[in-house]
């Protein structure tokens, strides 16, 4: 990793501790229990919680300040959120911020697959370490740059890839409304199963550079997940405030979602987002944080 690299993990572990964030929160809470209905103090209470990585306190904060600034969320979005599953959460673009800065829309779905499944992907996954390869960047000429990325990668899914194929394209409208895409022909979808081990990382970057750029991806989703107890640490994923038009990033305004067991997340492909190092003491493959990736594509 060069060291440019390092120091923006440095900045940015620092930026979503826990510790630091929650140390804030308390404080602002003393102020909104004077003035619960504040919105510039609820919209400093959504981005700490984002920060956090407190996605149902963030999500709770988020409808309230919809509800007190007249931003009402549409039939749409409720329609679409309840018929993915009963528990998504949805993030979405409330505001325009200076600059033409706005925050990553994403649907955050847990506890996604059942149990047996679950485990039946896990164990598939463990038993075809030898399929797995360093992964490159690029989508159409891909190459192998340790400095921007250090992830295993498979495309041995077996019976596995129709059942998330099925799932991002049978909902592949309700998406569409969650994450502010406007309409769109399909064209295929890409997926890969991935595996962080100790170190493991992917910088800063967009997987497209507009909504609908030359890459084709427009919509990219991960589920994420990996042995109980969880032997590693880190390897979140940040989704970066973005200014798609200038291909630019705050790397202080981001939200940070935990690789949890279980959890699917989709996002739209434009937006800039990275992966922090993890940390993985025994390094083993079966004890990696497990992902399968993919991006759905327009023509």
């Amino acid at each position: 990793m060069e060291e440019a690299t390092k120091n923006t993990y440095q900045k940015l572990s620092q930026l979503s501790s826990s510790q630091l964030n929650l140390g804030l929160l308390a404080g602002l809470e003393v102020k909104l229990s004077k003035v619960p209905n504040d919105l510039d103090l609820l919209r400093l209470q959504l981005e700490l919680l984002k920060k956090a990585g407190l996605l149902n306190e963030a999500f709770a904060t988020q409808q309230k300040l919809a509800s007190l600034s007249g931003h009402f969320i549409s039939d749409d979005m409720i329609k679409a959120a309840q018929k993915l599953s009963s528990v998504t959460k949805y993030f979405n673009v409330d505001e325009i911020k200076p600059n033409n800065f706005s925050n990553t829309p994403l649907v955050v779905i847990d506890d996604f697959l059942s149990p047996a499944f679950l485990s039946d992907l896990l164990s598939h996954t463990l038993e075809n370490e030898n399929k797995f390869r360093m992964a490159n960047v690029g989508s159409d000429n891909p190459y192998y740059v340790p400095d921007k990325r250090l992830t295993h990668v498979s495309f041995e899914l077996g019976e596995f890839k129709a059942h998330f194929l099925d799932f991002v394209g049978n909902n592949l409208n309700h998406f569409k409304t969650l994450l502010n895409i406007p309409d769109f022909n399909y064209a295929k979808s890409e997926i890969k199963l991935t595996n962080h081990l100790n170190g493991g990382f992917f910088q800063p970057h967009a997987d497209n550079k507009a909504m609908f750029g030359d890459t084709k991806r427009v919509i990219s989703w991960l589920y994420y997940y990996h042995q109980v107890p969880k032997a590693f640490k880190g390897g979140e994923l940040l989704a970066f405030d973005s200014n798609i038009q200038q291909q630019e990033y705050y790397t202080h305004k981001f939200t940070k979602i935990e690789p949890i067991n279980n959890r699917f997340v989709a996002f739209p492909s434009c937006f800039y987002h990275a992966v922090t190092p993890t940390l993985l003491a025994d390094n083993q493959f079966s004890n990696g944080r497990m992902a399968v990736a993919g991006h759905i594509r327009f023509e």
